[in-house]
């Protein structure tokens, strides 16, 4: 395994200060100079060993030339011209003569989408500290690692984390507008001077509300890449597990709740005739709240498109086991709630010595819609490959 020094050096920095930033490859020939700038890498075989090719075909084949290349294979020509398709190609570089981490290093959040490469003299790593990348190839070499503590992290987590991009949680459905207000009754009246007509008339019964809509799907989880770990020298007391999953499906999103129903319209007011009058009518109920709809489907998991393959001093491999974790395929939203009842509509007041009308109820509320249908397909994990320094 080359220095850190000699690795600086391939990639045009200074040993002393630390960088980070983009750097843009513009060919197939610099790329592999700078992944493979530290010696040690895998062979072409153990790259996809296992794994099936996910993604669209060109990307798939393109990314595919680019890393056979890197790692010594010879490309046809029509491989390599694909291959040159690819650039130009932003990699994020991390070179630094010395790091410390007590938490989590998230190398995705910081790096954008494309290849990594870190590269580091000696890493600290104190209590709380690990380290994350998600869906995107990683080499990364240090001369020495010192674990600093013996916490142990949460289940689940490594102090290396290769993993996929999960899919996101669909959006919730959308909630249509509430009906207006019903007919209201027709008003009473006098047949005649000082003579009683009709009774004002009863509102109209509210309308229902109207159905959410159904809740989006999941969102498409993106495959864990290639990674390759150097590590020169160990000092630990714990184990220090490597972790890889791919992409998890997303979760559907909540369905769309249901409309408020309509409100009732309102009984007529009755009529004074002189000395009488005629008696009011009553409000009719409001309409029953629209259902809950369906949530959204579950996503389906993807596989991972790269291995793992990790060197160490052969008198630390026993200190870092491997855990290889299928990913998990989407569940469904749950579904959306009922939309209240509509509120009655109002009693008609009554004419000269009559009574006026009932108020109308509220209407019944909408049902809660069904949970999503989940995914079953699950992602299978790129595999972990250890090997002596």
């Amino acid at each position: 395994m080359k220095s850190f020094a000699e690795r600086a050096a391939v990639f045009g920095v200074s040993p002393d200060l630390g960088y980070a930033g983009v750097i843009t490859i513009d060919t197939l020939d610099k790329m592999k100079s700078m992944m493979t700038a530290a010696g040690l890498n895998p062979s072409v075989e153990s790259l996809r060993q296992g794994l099936d090719a996910v993604g669209d075909e060109f990307i798939d084949r393109a990314s595919d030339a680019v890393a056979r290349h890197v790692h010594g294979d010879t490309l046809s020509d029509e491989d390599r011209a694909l291959a040159d398709e690819v650039f130009p190609v932003d990699v994020f570089l991390v070179s630094a003569p010395d790091k410390t981490i007590s938490s989590e290093w998230n190398l995705s959040a910081e790096s954008g989408g494309g290849p990594v490469i870190v590269s580091l003299g000696t890493l600290t790593v104190e209590d709380g500290g690990y380290i994350v990348i998600n869906g995107q190839a990683l080499d990364f070499s240090t001369d020495t690692l010192i674990r600093d503590g013996t916490a142990i992290l949460p289940s689940g987590l490594g102090l290396f984390n290769i993993l996929g991009k999960n899919g996101v949680t669909g959006n919730k459905g959308t909630t249509p507008a509430a009906p207006g207000q019903a007919k209201n009754g027709s008003p009473g009246n006098c047949s005649s001077a000082g003579i009683a007509g009709a009774s004002g008339g009863d509102g109209t019964p509210g309308d229902p509300g109207s159905h959410g809509n159904p809740g989006d799907p999941g969102g498409a989880a993106g495959p864990s890449m290639l990674a390759t770990i150097r590590l020169g020298a160990v000092t630990t007391s714990i184990d220090l597990p490597i972790v890889t999953q791919s992409g998890c499906g997303g979760i559907g999103g909540i369905g769309g709740d249901g409309s408020k129903g309509g409100q009732g319209g309102n009984g007529g007011n009755g009529a004074t005739c002189g000395c009488t009058g005629s008696s009011g009518g009553s409000g009719a109920q409001g309409g029953r709240g629209g259902d809950g709809w369906q949530g959204g489907p579950g996503s389906a998991a993807v596989d991972a498109a790269g291995n793992v393959t990790m060197y160490v001093p052969s008198a630390s491999q026993s200190r870092f086991p491997t855990v290889e974790l299928t990913a998990t395929a989407g569940v469904g939203g749950q579904g959306g709630s009922g939309g209240d009842g509509g509120a009655g509509g109002a009693a008609g007041s009554g004419g000269k010595h009559n009574d006026g009308g009932s108020a109308g109820g509220i209407g019944g509320q909408g049902n809660t819609g069904p949970v999503g249908v989940p995914s079953t397909v699950t992602g299978k994990p790129g595999k972990i490959f250890i090997q002596p320094v």
